[in-house]
């Protein structure tokens, strides 16, 4: 439990997972997931999760979608024997909080 600069209280949680398996001859597939809830009512800015640039989802600007609840999702294909070695899915949605 986090006290907020304004002296009242917010309940975080925070989950990653991740998945990752062969598949046929030397293809490998990985599912990464993020989430993030708050009790938003009372959840501060600053304790909200961001997503956005290269280590999220590289074609949305910088930190360019917040919040106190999200949930984001990658996949990732790899095939060695090529020379364009992945493909790389992402998705996000963001809730926005409730006052």
């Amino acid at each position: 439990m986090d006290i907020a600069p304004t002296g009242r209280r917010s309940r975080k949680i925070t989950g990653d997972a991740s998945l990752a398996f062969r598949g046929f001859f030397d293809h490998a597939f990985t599912l990464f997931a993020h989430v993030l809830a708050t009790d938003g009512a009372t959840a501060p800015p600053q304790r909200f999760s961001y997503v956005g640039g290269s280590y999220t989802i590289p074609t949305m600007a910088l930190l360019s979608q917040g919040g106190g609840q999200l949930l984001w999702l990658e996949s990732i294909v790899r095939d060695p024997g090529s020379t364009r070695s992945r493909c790389r899915i992402s998705a996000h949605r963001r809730w926005p909080c409730v006052t």
